[in-house]
């Protein structure tokens, strides 16, 4: 869409101008609707100015400028005038500003000048279309016509086909406002888009249209060899001009062969291939067919053979799959003896081209069916499967074609899934070719593997197992929230209690569809203490023995103050050590240090007694065993010790030691912590 704005400006010297003459330019201007349009003077501004400037619109006023400027109503908002040269613009253009426009110019001192034109003023042009009579149009038979269509005031019309001009010819007129062609009859070469230009003093606009001519077939014609050898694979290829596109069917020496489309393939050339092939088109619009004939031939041996007249041997060369069977030999000697012989000539093709096609659609595991289809060109003499590396064999649900080209597997099991190779081959070459297998399946056999308990600020991993083809996606609830977690594993770094609760994987399967859930739940408990170091054992093991030290002296003053209170014969004495002896959780025999067994209760492994100083005297040593327990959780050795109980064998009274203050201790499950009671004797 075109806007243009027409303006005159013709300057001319306004000395010497007489009255009478035009200031203005004789037009006419031409404006566009909603547009502006300049009516400019010829004239330049003077020394003084002028004395009056007064234009008229079909013989109204609509603008008188003095010294002061008198404005029609109807022009008010419309109009401009520029005093120095007289000139008017106007804006906002309408139909009703069409027609004769006069400017009356009085100079200082001098005549009155004069001017006149007019304005036509146009609608812009739009939405510019082509129509034609809905048909079916065949060449040489149908008659049609294109009428161009606009809104506005169209001045002229073009048109336009296939980029060039349209001009009328025997089949093709216009109508006397151009805004029609017509086509009769049509034409092959009519085919086509074809366009028209509109166009008005403001504006323009284009409108296409394609045209079909349905026609044909003709130009009918087949490639391929002319001869082929046996054993070849020939391809006779059939073409045709039609609209719309023909279809086809074949024949071999004028017997129909079933084969309805451009291509006649012979996947092995034999004797009995050869003679003629037809090539039918028709055109199902036109209703015409046409047919063309191909004569393929077999090989000759031309110059491909050499004969040696000494030795009668027979070179060829250049060797045809026809060049294969049997040759014999004849020699006729000068005495009329006939020497015969023969042979046999194999020839292969090189194996080519090998490929194997497969299912295009998914394998579903259980469900589906699949058969992998083994081609090559060539002569092929055998045809071996491998999967994996391995060699397929028939059996359960794998079958085999005859010819061994097909390996069916019904149904596709999972294990189905993989890589399989064809080798076809014969005794001069061989091709492999190669398919991957893709069975879906699942999800199914599916695990959560992870600690059911966690410590507090510990690492955690719960990991959700599956088999699946594809890949499954995983998606991981907590407490039956979701949590925004959609790998395999789910991973706490830090454990919280906040994290203790119950754990659900859901999987699915996009492609098989299937979905399968387990559920795994966590506790968190609080974080053990750290484990006891080497120095640590070690030191807990020293105040054990020092313990134990403790209690040993601590008998041995026991019982040799209870040894000479009998040697005294003191009875109140002996019941004393009694006494003592029994606090002390220990018992021995009235024959002195011979024989006793003491027990002890050693719960706490850090606790130690000062070793007291044994009196130097002679002494007797009698073994006492001291069985020792633990409580759980402790590192004490176990078992039974042996220590040696040391007795005076002084004559006369001894002296008593001092009495001692036992410590016992019990320990307090709750708290577990160590509580001592001092026992006095």
């Amino acid at each position: 869409m075109d806007y243009t704005l027409f303006t005159a400006a013709v300057v001319l010297l306004t000395s010497g101008l007489c009255a009478g003459q035009s200031v203005l330019p004789p037009g006419p201007l031409t404006g566009a609707i909603g547009g502006r349009v300049k009516f400019t003077t010829t004239l330049s501004p003077p020394a003084k100015p002028f004395v009056s400037v007064s234009w008229t619109f079909n013989r109204v006023n609509i603008i008188t400028s003095t010294t002061v400027n008198i404005t029609n109503a109807d022009h008010k908002e419309q109009i401009s005038l520029d005093r120095t040269t007289g000139s008017l613009e106007l804006w906002n253009l309408g139909l009703r500003d069409q027609g004769e426009y006069r400017v009356s110019i009085i100079p200082d001192g001098a005549l009155e000048l004069q001017g006149a034109t007019t304005l036509d003023v146009y609608v812009l042009l739009s939405a510019a279309t082509i129509t034609c009579p809905p048909a079916t149009l065949i060449a040489g038979i149908s008659s049609t016509n294109l009428t161009c269509e606009a809104a506005g005031n169209i001045s002229s019309i073009q048109w336009i086909k296939d980029g060039l001009p349209l001009s009328p010819s025997n089949n093709i007129t216009f109508s006397a406002d151009n805004r029609t062609v017509y086509l009769s009859p049509v034409q092959v070469i009519d085919n086509g888009e074809y366009e028209c230009l509109v166009s008005n003093r403001v504006s323009n606009w284009t409108a296409s249209h394609n045209l079909t001519v349905n026609f044909g077939p003709q130009n009918i014609s087949i490639d391929g060899p002319s001869a082929a050898s046996t054993g070849r694979r020939v391809t006779l290829s059939c073409s045709a001009d039609s609209i719309p596109r023909a279809t086809f069917t074949w024949m071999f020496n004028r017997t129909e062969m079933g084969v309805n489309n451009t291509l006649y393939v012979i996947e092995r050339m034999e004797a009995l291939h050869i003679g003629n092939y037809t090539c039918t088109a028709t055109n199902n619009i036109t209703g015409l067919k046409d047919s063309v004939v191909y004569k393929l031939r077999g090989p000759g041996y031309g110059d491909r053979i050499t004969l040696n007249k000494t030795t009668w041997s027979l070179e060829l060369r250049n060797l045809t799959l026809a060049d294969s069977g049997e040759y014999r030999l004849a020699i006729t000697t000068a005495t009329a003896e006939t020497i015969n012989g023969s042979t046999k000539l194999v020839v292969y093709e090189n194996v080519s081209d090998a490929n194997i096609t497969g299912p295009t659609n998914h394998l579903f595991a259980d469900v589906s069916s699949a058969t992998l289809t083994c081609e090559a060109a060539g002569n092929i003499t055998a045809i071996q499967w491998m999967k994996e590396g391995q060699p397929l064999s028939a059996g359960g649900n794998i079958f085999f074609s005859e010819e061994n080209r097909n390996v069916s597997i019904s149904p596709v099991k999972r294990h189905d899934g993989g890589e399989y190779l064809c080798k076809l081959i014969n005794p001069v070459s061989s091709a492999t070719a190669y398919y991957s297998m893709i069975v879906n399946y699942g999800p199914d056999s599916m695990i959560i593997l992870g600690e059911h308990v966690a410590e507090m600020e510990s690492s955690t991993l719960i990991y959700c197992s599956v088999q699946s083809v594809p890949p499954a996606a995983f998606t991981w609830l907590f407490n039956g929230q979701q949590t925004g977690v959609h790998e395999a594993g789910y991973i706490i770094k830090s454990v919280s209690y906040n994290n203790s609760g119950d754990y659900r994987c859901d999987i699915r399967n996009d492609l098989t569809g299937h979905v399968v859930s387990m559920g795994h739940s966590l506790s968190v408990k609080e974080k053990a203490p750290p484990p006891l170091s080497p120095e640590g054992a070690a030191g807990i093991a020293v105040a054990v023995m020092l313990i134990v030290v403790a209690v040993a002296l601590g008998l041995y003053f026991g019982i040799t103050h209870h040894w000479n209170n009998k040697g005294n014969n003191k009875q109140k004495a002996d019941t004393d050590t009694l006494s003592q002896t029994e606090d002390m959780s220990m018992s021995s025999s009235d024959k002195g240090c011979e024989g006793h067994e003491l027990t002890t209760q050693i719960q706490d492994r850090t606790h130690d007694r000062k070793q007291p100083q044994p009196a130097t005297s002679h002494t007797v040593a009698t073994s006492h065993t001291i069985a020792t327990s633990h409580t759980p959780g402790t590192k004490a050795s176990a078992g039974v010790n042996e220590y040696e109980c040391v007795g005076n064998k002084k004559t006369g009274a001894p002296t008593p030691p001092p009495r001692r203050k036992l410590l016992t201790r019990q320990t307090n499950t709750d708290t577990g912590s160590n509580i001592y009671n001092k026992s006095i004797k």
